[in-house]
């Protein structure tokens, strides 16, 4: 499993799936419900942030996202709603590599 992806976190609940004009100004993450929680699909923004390319989703999970410094809030609720086979969707700033914060939408 990728450790490339492991940064800190700060985020809020989306109430609603964010519009398309906000979309483009952030990263935006699909992650899978079933075990291991792999990484479906990402925006170029999320992929350049992270200096990772389209395979390396295959190889990285939801573990490799939320961790230690995670809003303990929004990670209770993505695995709430994974345990429960629901869909959800928050908000989180994200930091990546060069230490440029992202503002990232990530869905199950």
């Amino acid at each position: 499993e990728s450790s490339r992806l492991h940064q800190r976190a700060t985020c809020t609940r989306m109430s609603a799936p964010p519009c398309a004009e906000a979309n483009s100004a952030k990263a935006t993450l699909l992650v899978s419900i079933e075990p291991p929680f792999r990484l479906r699909m990402a925006s170029a923004s999320w992929l350049h942030a992270f200096e990772l390319v389209e395979e390396d989703l295959h190889t990285s999970s939801l573990h490799s996202i939320v961790g230690e410094g995670s809003c303990r809030d929004t990670a209770m609720l993505l695995w709430s709603a994974i345990s429960e086979g629901r869909h959800t969707a928050v908000r989180m700033v994200v930091y990546a590599f060069g230490g440029g914060a992202l503002l990232a939408d990530i869905e199950t």
